[in-house]
This record gives structure tokens, sequence and C-alpha cells, in this order.
């Protein structure tokens, strides 16, 4: 689907790390049906000096409909940056876009 092709790229250039429809990074997503999109989290220290890196945000999942695309959010601190994505996805791609928080809770990335 070169949609989709375009749809990865588009993401990627928003900042998004693009997963499968479970939130596995470097798992392809699934053609002609999911996006998922993760987004890096920032690195933790403990007693200042250890750090390490938190799993990344499992922010939304994007299904691709034949007539239009639904945006399953993950968390609803993330509810703002949805609507301004599904608003940029009907701009950029001409599909009536919908999204709907799934879990109020953030989720992250199955490794």
């Amino acid at each position: 689907m070169k949609n989709q092709e375009k749809l990865e790229n588009f993401l990627k250039r928003k900042g998004f790390v693009v997963a499968n429809y479970l939130g596995i990074a470097g798992s392809p997503p699934e053609k002609n049906s999911a996006v998922g999109l993760l987004r890096e989290t920032e690195m933790k220290k403990y007693l200042g000096f250890i750090k390490w890196k938190r799993r990344r945000e499992f922010v939304a999942t994007i299904w691709l409909e034949d007539d239009y695309w639904a945006v399953d959010v993950n968390g609803k601190g993330n509810l703002e940056m949805a609507r301004g994505l599904a608003e940029d996805l009907m701009r950029e791609f001409g599909f009536q876009t919908y999204f709907r928080l799934v879990t109020e809770l953030p989720a992250f990335e199955i490794s």
C-alpha cells in the first residue's frame, strides 16, 4: 500500500518510531492494516550518576480502513497530540480520521 509507506515516512518526520499494532518496534507494521506509534522517553537518573533509558511510550495505533483511519490513543496525556495528529493526517492524506482514548494510563513499548 503506497499510502502506508508514505504514512510511515510522515510519522518518522514527526519524530515517532514506527511499530506494529502491539507496540513492538523493529517488527514491520502489518501491511494495509495498522501502524503503531512509539515516542522516545527521557533518560532516567538514580543517585545522580546511574542512568538508564526507559522503554519508549506506545502513544497510539493508527488503523487503516478503506474509507477512514482511526487513531487509538494510549494515555490521557496524549489526547491533544492525537487531535493534532488526526488533523495533520486528514490534511496530508485526505482520509477522514477519528481518534479515541483506549486507555487513560500511558502504555509502553513491548520488547
